[in-house]
């Protein structure tokens, strides 16, 4: 639950995620910073200030990040491209600027970060469970699973 006044950057806003996670936050009264790189649907981001920027342009994104300054980074963003981006070589992009716009959002005074992972981090020799365990094994078969998981393990060591 957001505190009404805190400055909140959404990436991936205009996502299947993203743009749910933006009207809640603008709902509680937060000050919500819309990020996407295409397409920004100005209906799905009222109320948020919005932002069109790729995450991959590491100096435009530091210089948001420094001129925001959020308190919270709720990363959504990721390469969607349908059908392709399974085993795309861009996944090890994202996986870089990620790990490079939370190290810029903790240096710009960030205090909380939530990132999304995907169902592709598991092995699915687990079954397709719903909703899937906690206890649910990662071995994850596609670059796009690796990538994601492998921005976790590093999160999950800088606690």
């Amino acid at each position: 639950m957001a505190k009404a006044g805190e400055r909140i950057l959404v990436t991936g806003a205009t996502g299947i995620i993203g743009r749910h996670a933006v009207a809640n936050l603008v709902a509680q009264g937060a000050e919500v910073h819309a990020v996407a790189r295409d397409s920004l649907d100005q209906v799905s981001l009222q109320g948020a200030h919005i932002h069109r920027l790729d995450l991959l342009d590491r100096p435009a994104t530091q210089a948001l990040l420094a001129e925001i300054r959020p308190d919270i980074l709720l990363h959504l963003a990721w390469i969607t491209g349908h059908g392709r981006f399974w085993n795309a070589p861009e996944n090890l992009d994202w996986l870089a600027s990620s790990i490079y716009l939370i190290r810029g959002f903790v240096d710009a005074g960030g205090r909380r970060v939530v990132v999304a992972g995907t169902c592709a981090e598991y092995d699915p020799a687990a079954g397709h469970q719903s909703p899937l365990p906690e206890t649910a094994p990662c071995h994850p078969q596609t670059l796009y699973g690796w990538a994601k998981h492998a921005l976790h393990r590093v999160l999950a060591s800088t606690r």
